[in-house]
């Protein structure tokens, strides 16, 4: 299986192998969370960021 791209969620930016690529906030008391993008993610970015969002969402929640 290949590796991920390294998806970050810092502050206010997601940062994909140090390059900022979207923005993205809580919601739901954090149990969700929203993203907006700068442009188009590949399949690997989404599915990085995914894995993130669930562990953010599994600490704020």
């Amino acid at each position: 299986m290949a590796q991920l791209p390294a998806a970050v969620c810092q502050g206010p930016a997601v940062t994909v192998d140090g390059l900022a690529c979207a923005t993205w906030s809580t919601r739901n008391r954090g149990r969700a969370v929203d993203l907006t993008p700068f442009e188009g993610l590949t399949d690997d970015v989404l599915a990085g960021i995914a894995a993130e969002e669930a562990d953010i969402a599994r600490f704020l929640g």
